[in-house]
């Protein structure tokens, strides 16, 4: 319950708006992710992140 709460404060929507939304976007997401040149892409994405993370750091 209180990470509900949190989410209501944090986010200002009250938690079953928030629940319908993750349920709307939940199976576009998960088809998304099922296509394997859309997996690379998003590794392919981590990594480059990564590396900007580093370069940040490192700066």
């Amino acid at each position: 319950m209180t990470r509900k709460k949190d989410v209501e404060k944090e986010y200002g929507l009250p938690s079953g708006s928030l629940e319908c939304l993750a349920r709307t976007f939940l199976p576009g997401i998960q088809a998304f992710f099922e296509i394997e040149e859309n997996q690379k892409a998003f590794e392919a994405w981590l990594a480059q992140r990564q590396r900007a993370t580093k370069e940040k750091s490192v700066a």
